[in-house]
């Protein structure tokens, strides 16, 4: 009975959770990060000092990699080599180091696909609410440094001021008013932009737990037998 719980083989089924486990954890990392950066990079030319904010994507798909390193050093040091000729590593350690592999890995894929799609179809809209598209004329009198900003698309320039909206007449108030709701507006989209991102990778912080608790569970000791 022992044999069969404790065949030579058995240290496979744990390198294989290993190798489970760190690639589909990187490849979950790669798939996040590729689908995050073409909208990233090309929205980048209407608002490049929102280019460093908007890294939130790729740097989260990152730390799926080191999730599935994690637990693949973890897997590596639960695999005993045989002692005297008899195998340590029993079947029931295979599999569940194979379980564990599994669990962090696809979780980790999914994670990164969901970061990546979800980048994809929300970073132009929110930097679609950071550009103004439709900017008013400036006026006669708004000064050259304000027209200048005004004109080379920075959206932090056109943000509310109450100077200007208390200065400007008519035309400015409902300017800076516009531009108020355009802040508001891009700030909602962000918060849920992040929002999103960060239950998306729970899902890869779900598979790393299991797979611990897994791996953590006391096992059958071939040595005992």
């Amino acid at each position: 009975m022992a044999a069969d719980l404790c065949p030579p083989w058995a240290p496979l089924l744990g390198y294989a959770g290993i190798v489970s486990c760190l690639t589909f954890g990187v490849a979950g990392s790669a798939v996040g990060a590729s689908l995050s950066a073409p909208p990233l990079l090309s929205q980048s030319v209407f608002a490049p000092h929102l280019l460093m904010k908007h890294l939130l994507p790729i740097i989260m798909s990152s730390i799926l990699s080191i999730y599935a390193l994690i637990l693949s050093l973890l897997l590596i040091s639960s695999i005993t080599p045989p002692a005297s000729h008899a195998p340590t590593y029993s079947l029931h350690s295979g599999y569940a180091a194979l379980c564990a592999g599994l669990c962090c890995g696809l979780a980790c894929l999914a994670s990164g696909l969901c970061m990546g799609l979800l980048s994809r179809g929300w970073l132009p809209c929110v930097v679609w609410h950071a550009v103004d598209h439709e900017p008013a004329p400036p006026s006669e009198a708004m000064a050259g440094s304000e027209r200048q900003g005004l004109l080379a698309g920075d959206a932090l320039g056109r943000a509310y001021s109450p100077a200007e909206g208390k200065g400007g007449g008519g035309g400015g108030g409902g300017g800076g008013g516009g531009r108020a709701a355009e802040a508001g507006a891009y700030n909602s989209c962000y918060v849920g932009m992040v929002l999103c991102m960060i239950f998306a990778e729970a899902i890869a912080l779900y598979g790393l737990i299991v797979g611990m608790v897994v791996v953590g569970k006391e096992t059958y000791s071939c040595e005992a037998a």
